[in-house]
């Protein structure tokens, strides 16, 4: 991989269709998402919307990382709603199967997460992750997120298998 094509950056509305396409590819894949593919039914207005409203909260961090324009990752830090938990964020994130193993994740998490620092209202980071997902699960514990439990058999696959969901956080 070339990396001085690689690109890390905070998303824009300009990103909505190729975001969009990125995520259905994510959700292709079914084996690390929440939602289903054919749950996925957002509109480029819809996702337009949706970043548009990210973007609103200072608080809150949309990365996106393209390789050669291509658009391979993303991560997002998103604040909760809530006054009572408005201390916490959520984090997401995305990378794209032909690129995994090469730090991107490390790359995108050493950013937000600095970002994140800057950030006076947030004091803590929350995730979810499949527990079969070693990769991200180790990813995860070098940035300092520990375990705070386990959903068991939290989401069922269309085969009928189940796979239990680990919550983990880090406070910044």
């Amino acid at each position: 991989m070339n990396q001085n094509k690689l690109v890390i950056r905070e998303i824009t509305i300009k990103d909505a269709c190729n975001l969009l396409h990125f995520a259905k590819d994510i959700l292709r894949e079914d084996i690390y998402s929440f939602t289903s593919i054919e749950e996925f039914n957002y509109s480029e207005e819809e996702e337009k919307e949706w970043i548009s409203n990210i973007l609103k909260n200072k608080n809150n961090i949309l990365l996106v990382v393209e390789q050669d324009g291509d658009l391979i990752g993303n991560i997002s830090i998103t604040q909760s709603l809530t006054s009572k938990s408005s201390h916490v964020s959520e984090l997401s994130i995305n990378v794209d199967k032909k690129y995994r193993n090469k730090g991107i994740g490390k790359m995108m998490m050493d950013i937000a997460l600095k970002k994140v620092a800057e950030c006076s209202d947030i004091k803590k980071i929350v995730l979810q992750v499949f527990c079969t997902n070693e990769r991200a699960i180790s990813l995860y514990k070098k940035f300092g997120f520990k375990e705070e439990g386990i959903f068991k058999q939290h989401i069922k696959f269309n085969d009928e298998s189940y796979v239990d969901v680990c919550f983990m956080a880090r406070w910044v």
